[in-house]
């Protein structure tokens, strides 16, 4: 399996989704980011996306990330619209994959709860389908 890290957009469109008043209603937000601001949530969740990458390559870059052309890089927070219910779940799946490297599944409370979220936000999602309505 391989990790990169994921962009600036996706981190920020995970957080602006993790504040959107109306999912907050309906899936809790992880413990350790509910006093956290918008910002700060991005920085967890790249550092944690940092980590898994140095995990896989076995490598600690100090928390920088150098570009194919070589520039060193971190994370920016910038604030973006709430994404919809199913590109959150996609985009924050593609986060949580990344980060699923060494022994990170195990020992990061964050990445337990990032799983978890994930969990209460698809089940959100799908209680919403009409097909789910309609099982019996």
């Amino acid at each position: 399996m391989s990790a990169f890290i994921c962009s600036d957009n996706t981190i920020n469109s995970i957080t602006a989704g993790m504040n959107n008043k109306f999912y907050k209603e309906h899936v809790k937000l992880p413990e350790s980011l509910k006093e956290l601001t918008p910002e700060q949530i991005g920085e967890k969740l790249f550092e944690l996306n940092l980590a898994g990458v140095y995990a896989r390559y076995d490598d600690d870059g100090g928390g920088l990330v150098t570009t194919e052309s070589g520039v060193e890089t971190r994370y920016r927070y910038t604030m973006v619209p709430s994404p919809r219910k199913i590109q959150l779940l996609k985009s924050l799946r593609c986060l949580v994959y990344q980060c699923a490297e060494g022994d990170i599944p195990e020992t990061s409370q964050l990445y337990k709860e990032l799983e978890l979220y994930s969990l209460e936000l698809a089940y959100y999602i799908v209680r919403d389908l009409p097909e789910y309505d309609e099982a019996g």
